[in-house]
């Protein structure tokens, strides 16, 4: 499956972005999202898949666990 390209790019600044379409606004993640450092009760995911992300496995392995 492949996509419509854009009409115009530009270059992002970023080495590993590369290219990106040029009416796209390039900024850090981190002035528009939030996190939450919350626990949560594993009670409430009873019967539900949930995959669990430990950042530090994912650099090690590259996937998470």
């Amino acid at each position: 499956m492949s996509f419509p390209r854009y009409p115009k790019y530009k270059a992002s600044g970023v080495k590993w972005l590369g290219d990106v379409p040029e009416e796209w606004e390039i900024k850090r993640s981190d002035s528009f999202l939030t996190y939450s450092r919350a626990q949560l009760d594993p009670k409430e995911f009873q019967g539900l898949e949930v995959f669990h992300y430990s950042i530090p496995v994912v650099q090690e392995i590259g996937q998470p666990i």
